[in-house]
């Protein structure tokens, strides 16, 4: 079996900065022209795309915090309003090849396991995306949680989920394969 081709750790860093950039001007964007807004960027998933970007062989790509809050509403919707699409999502890529990857997926694995769904994350099958994880995380709210009129659960959700990358961010920055410079 032949060596797996990967992007190169640099070229990785680029679209990380870049989709950093972006990030910000969505941000921005979103402030300045208030709510509601077509700007593709929920504010309250401000933190955990704050704490995300933190770890250093992974960046957001796309997300939606389903919350009734943050879309001024007084019920779940399923986005895009497809009864078979997640209330919430968040979608990331990941440099396989970086040393810390293989306990940061085991980690959002475990915490995620019967929270939100992940299986459709894997290796990424796109040209030029050699050696990229997709962490495609999908949030369902329960039925129960629907029924029961509790429309916290998603702001509940996120912010726990965020202290699990905080604490995960704080445990490993001081590791030589949080600074590894690539191969």
């Amino acid at each position: 079996m032949g060596e797996i081709k990967t992007i190169s750790w640099q070229e990785f860093q680029t679209r990380k900065n870049r989709a950093r950039k972006e990030i910000l001007v969505r941000a921005a964007a979103r402030v300045e022209s208030g709510y509601p807004s077509h700007y593709n960027l929920d504010l309250d998933l401000l933190p955990i795309l704050n704490t995300w970007d933190n770890i250093p062989f992974s960046f957001p790509v796309h997300s939606c915090s389903g919350t009734p809050k943050e879309h001024g509403r007084k019920e779940y919707r399923h986005v895009n309003g497809l009864q078979e699409n997640p209330n919430a999502y968040f979608d990331a890529h990941s440099y396989m090849a970086h040393p810390g990857f293989g306990s940061f997926k085991e980690l959002l694995e475990s915490y995620l396991s019967g929270k939100a769904d992940f299986h459709k994350s894997g290796l990424h099958d796109l040209e030029g995306y050699e050696g990229i994880y997709v962490n495609t995380i999908n949030i369902n709210v329960p039925e129960e949680i629907v029924k029961r009129g509790d429309l916290e659960y998603l702001d509940r959700f996120w912010k726990e989920f965020n202290l699990v990358l905080e604490r995960y961010v704080m445990e490993n920055k001081s590791t030589r394969a949080w600074h590894w410079e690539g191969a």
